[in-house]
């Protein structure tokens, strides 16, 4: 099984970006930088229409969703 690399989203909102008005342009640039997929951060789920804006984004970059996180500090966790 391959393994899928993706790229968080927050990276953009750190940018400006509004994650869900600019779906289409974080998938793409997500895209074209060789990622597979993408992992939403918790402010692309907040706003109008969010989830028909990000599903189009998604089809038409072609990366896979690999999950949505909560700015949990997960680093600080025990395995």
């Amino acid at each position: 099984m391959a393994a899928r690399v993706a790229a968080h989203t927050s990276i953009f909102q750190q940018f400006g970006f509004h994650q869900v008005k600019q779906a289409d342009r974080i998938a793409d640039t997500i895209a074209e930088t060789g990622f597979d997929a993408l992992e939403l951060h918790h402010a692309a789920l907040a706003g109008d229409d969010y989830k028909n804006r990000l599903e189009h984004a998604q089809r038409n970059s072609g990366q896979a969703l690999i999950g949505v996180s909560h700015s949990l500090p997960l680093w600080n966790q025990g395995v």
